[in-house]
């Protein structure tokens, strides 16, 4: 009888393959409104405007353990909800700008916990440019809010 033996080369040609699409699903690329990341990391691949969303509905929401980098674009929220959402441990990174809404970077209710903003300039905030338990804000800029952080 004979026995099949697998390739060394086969299974790491395999596991190298694996992990390419991994990589690959990981990324979101954002380009609309209402976007909900729901876990890994996601680029904004434009501008956007999102002065037109429903009432309280945030222009981006990162769900647990997402990470949204601005790649040197600007998000415009509506005044009654934070422009981008975040639930729990979520980071931002610049460059990049975000533009109106009640919070620039909202932490939630109740309040999660590890905001992590980086390398951001917040404009035109109605209250807080970055709200949370637990932020930690870095190598940004926060101008013309009401309450700057909370």
């Amino acid at each position: 009888m004979r026995t099949k033996y697998f390739s060394p080369l086969v299974g790491l040609a395999i596991i190298l393959f694996l992990s390419a699409v991994s990589v690959a699903e990981a990324q979101t690329v954002v380009t609309e409104c209402g976007t909900h990341v729901l876990r890994g990391d996601a680029v904004l691949g434009n501008d956007l405007d999102c002065t037109g969303r429903p009432q309280f509905e945030a222009a981006i929401t990162l769900e647990r353990s997402s990470t949204l980098d601005l790649a040197g674009f600007t998000i415009v929220g509506q005044q009654s909800s934070g422009v981008v959402a975040c639930l729990k441990n979520c980071k931002v990174r610049g460059p990049g700008t975000i533009v109106g809404g009640k919070w620039g970077v909202n932490g939630g209710r109740p309040r999660p916990r590890n905001v992590r903003v980086t390398g951001v300039t917040l404009r035109d905030q109605l209250l807080e440019g970055v709200t949370g338990k637990k932020v930690r804000i870095s190598d940004s800029v926060i101008e013309k809010d009401r309450k700057s952080v909370v």
